[in-house]
């Protein structure tokens, strides 16, 4: 060959590239949110409660409240999810106060 298809060397090496480029991109973006377990006073309903929500990494926000305590069917968040906007503000929800164990309780 006398140099006729020196394009497929740079359709080959853009290629690849590409390729890398769109998979790396796609790690990345699986990775950004992360499901974490809280516990915290509903500020509606003003029980104890604990959600699973998402956390997205690179905007440091909180995106959605993806099951709650509070519910029938804890999967099933029908609230306004006033918790998420709060904690993206910045405000720290209180987290209530753990059941205690008395005497009675340990000795019946």
């Amino acid at each position: 060959m006398s140099g006729e298809a020196h394009w497929l060397d740079l359709a080959v090496t853009l290629l690849g590239a590409a390729a890398i480029f769109v998979l790396l991109t796609l790690v990345t973006w699986h990775r950004r949110q992360h499901a974490k377990r809280l516990r915290f006073v509903c500020p509606s309903r003003g029980e104890q409660v604990y959600c699973t929500m998402l956390h997205d990494e690179l905007q440091g926000r909180w995106t959605e409240v993806r099951s709650c305590s509070a519910f029938a069917d804890p999967r099933k968040v029908t609230c306004d999810q006033e918790c998420r906007r709060l904690l993206n503000l910045g405000r720290r929800l209180d987290p209530g106060t753990p059941p205690r164990l008395t005497a009675k309780a340990l000795h019946p």
